[in-house]
Order: C-alpha cells, then structure tokens, then sequence
C-alpha cells in the first residue's frame, strides 16, 4: 500500500502539464529577394491563438517590441513606410502573426516548477509583395522551453524562448536579402 502511493505521487511529480503546440516550422527562402525591394509596411502582430493569462500577454508585449526593434535592423536598407503607397516605389508588407502561444510566467515555475508544464510560441510572418499582391515568403518559426529547463532556471528557458522566436524571423529576413 505504502509503495503504491509513493509511486503514485513520484507519478504526479514527474508528470507534466503537456503543451499542445506541434513543430510546424517551414523556412523556405523567399521567391524574390527583399533586397529587390525600396520600402516596406510592418504590420502590427496579430495573435490567432493563446492562452490567455497574464504570462501569454506580457509574452505577446515583449515579441512584438523585439520583432519590431529587430525588423527595423534587418530592413535598414529600406525605408519604413506607415501603410502601401506606390509613391514610394516596390513596396513589401511584412504581416507577423503568433499561431499559438502558450508561455508560462515566472511565478507559475516558482510555484510549480515542471508541473507548469512547458512554454511554446508558433509564430508565422507573411511577406507579400504590394504591386501585385503576391506572397513571395510565408515562413513560420517555431520555439520551446520545455518543462524541467524552465523549473532549472526558475523561468530564463521560457524568456529565452521569445528572443529566440525572433531572432529567428529577424535571421530569415536578413538572409533573404
């Protein structure tokens, strides 16, 4: 009796709340070099799916500050427009959106440690050219921290985790030049 609850709860303990965000990561180079281009639009980040709570909000604050601080250096040698304007020559909209996210805060791995389960972002960036309308790249990045590191670091592996998601679509957009 004794030994079966202990293994019961090493069970628990062990055991971790899943994240139900699959790798679907797809980096294919662009169609047409963003060099090719004078301007660009950067769209604000839009979210189709999270969690919701507040660690997914401050994640979703942060991302869209660092993709933003980060596009603006990989696109300097275009100049930023506001919207699509055919005076300032060929144009590319450049559309981030977060798939899915789901980010566990710091407070949650204090308290939980593993059982918090693991962080994930999912995070799609369309770039399309304004003329005529066409999707030269769609690529989608994909980060995780999962559940034990998080508990390690009391939470750097999940932080880590959305600098990562945008260093990588930073890193995809200055290749393509």
């Amino acid at each position: 009796m004794r030994t079966s609850m202990l293994a019961a709860v090493m069970i628990t303990l062990l055991s971790a709340c899943a994240t139900d965000i699959p790798d679907q990561s797809d980096n294919r180079p662009s169609a047409v070099p963003f060099g090719t281009f004078e301007a660009y639009v950067l769209s604000p980040l839009v979210v189709q799916h999270m969690e919701g709570d507040s660690g997914d909000q401050a994640a979703v604050k942060r991302i869209d500050g660092e993709l933003r601080s980060c596009m603006t250096g990989a696109l300097s040698r275009l100049k930023a427009i506001g919207q699509t304007d055919p005076s300032h020559g060929k144009t590319i909209l450049i559309e981030p959106s977060i798939i899915d996210l789901k980010k566990v805060n710091v407070s949650e791995r204090f308290w939980l440690g593993p059982l918090a389960g693991s962080s994930a972002v999912l995070l799609r960036v369309k770039y399309t050219d304004t003329a005529s309308s066409k999707v030269i790249a769609e690529p989608t990045f994909y980060a995780k921290a999962n559940s034990w590191g998080g508990a390690f670091t009391v939470g750097g592996t999940d932080n880590k985790m959305l600098t990562r998601i945008v260093n990588d679509a930073c890193g995809y957009t200055s290749r393509n030049f």
